[in-house]
């Protein structure tokens, strides 16, 4: 099991009233060494277990270090499960503090179909009356 702790954010995004996109955000470190491996330790941690569970990823980035870290993202491991994708990302932002993600996509939505609400069926039915009315009321 992965502590909360080591989480700086939680976004969970939704469509259709349906959760679609899980994104798990580091807390971010400085470039010394020893928070660097520290951030190296998660990222492996938590792909040995998404390995265990989902099996290979389909991407692997390999042996990380720290001179790995750049300002910009990178994929570490990428599942696809499914109607899901499991991304690690790594990166380092502009004033050097380093990162990663555990992003999780359902590509699968939305799986309801949309109910229009009484307010989008009564625009609809007004658009359709103006629509009528111009083209009965043209050359």
């Amino acid at each position: 099991m992965i502590d909360m702790h080591l989480w700086k954010c939680i976004e969970l995004r939704f469509s259709e009233d349906e959760l679609s996109r899980v994104i798990l955000t580091s807390y971010n470190t400085g470039i010394s060494s020893v928070r660097t491996d520290d951030l190296i330790y998660d990222i492996e941690l938590l792909t040995r277990l998404f390995t265990n569970k989902y099996g290979e990823p389909t991407t692997c980035f390999g042996k990380l270090s720290s001179y790995n870290f750049e300002n910009e993202y990178q994929m570490y491991a990428k599942w696809n499960i499914k109607d899901k994708v499991i991304y690690i990302w790594f990166y380092e932002d502009d004033s050097y503090r380093r990162s990663y993600e555990v992003e999780i996509i359902n590509r699968a939505f939305p799986k309801k179909k949309h109910v229009e609400t009484p307010e989008e069926k009564a625009e609809k039915a007004k658009q359709k009356e103006q629509e009528e009315f111009i083209k009965n009321n043209t050359l």
